[in-house]
């Protein structure tokens, strides 16, 4: 088997910080040996403007700055579709098919999640060393239903770009952002129905 380097990254997100993470990339650069050389993670960084969606629009010397480091390190941009193509099954057979590979990663994520014995006195022990932070008022609050208020301030909050989640809203919400701008009360009523 082929040996090669993977690094996760998670860049410092405020801008005069980022700095670090450029020269931590460098010198993990300087460090390679010849082994292929995978980086993934988050840079709270963009190459290129066409990679960011909604927001104030991105400094392009931040930009210039990042892909330097990029250059730096002989890092290249391979984007981020996220695909899984296929997978090895358990007897080393390379699967393609959608419902294998959902098979698998399902099998995969339920083998690690799951525990094979649970030991009750230290997890008792555990509780009991952890300071309670929701006290029972906090958390019947938290269990009260949710205000027309509440629904309309979240709503209006939403970006016209970000999806609130697999409800159906993703489906069009700049539509939705759109059309809770004009209607104002009347999908704000809709919406609070919906979720009561």
């Amino acid at each position: 088997m082929p040996l090669w380097r993977f690094t996760g990254i998670y860049g410092i997100a405020a801008r005069g910080g980022r700095n670090h993470t450029w020269n931590l990339i460098r010198s993990l650069a300087a460090s390679v040996s010849n082994l292929p050389w995978l980086m993934a993670g988050d840079f709270n960084e963009i190459m290129w403007r066409k990679d960011k969606s909604g927001g104030n629009e991105r400094a392009l010397a931040a930009m210039l700055i990042f892909r330097k480091a990029m250059i730096d390190a002989d890092l290249s941009d391979v984007g981020s579709k996220n695909t899984i193509k296929g997978l090895n099954d358990e007897q080393g057979t390379w699967q393609v098919t959608p419902e294998e590979i959902h098979r698998l990663l399902l099998s995969y994520f339920q083998q690690i999640f799951t525990a094979e014995s649970v030991e009750r006195d230290a997890i008792n022990t555990v509780m009991e060393a952890t300071p309670v932070k929701v006290t029972t008022d906090m958390c019947s609050d938290l269990m009260k239903p949710y205000t027309s208020d509440e629904i309309r301030h979240a709503l209006f909050q939403m970006h016209p770009s970000k999806s609130p989640g697999p409800d159906g809203f993703e489906q069009d919400e700049e539509e939705i952002y759109k059309l809770a701008r004009q209607t104002g009360n009347l999908y704000v009523r809709v919406v609070c129905a919906m979720m009561k």
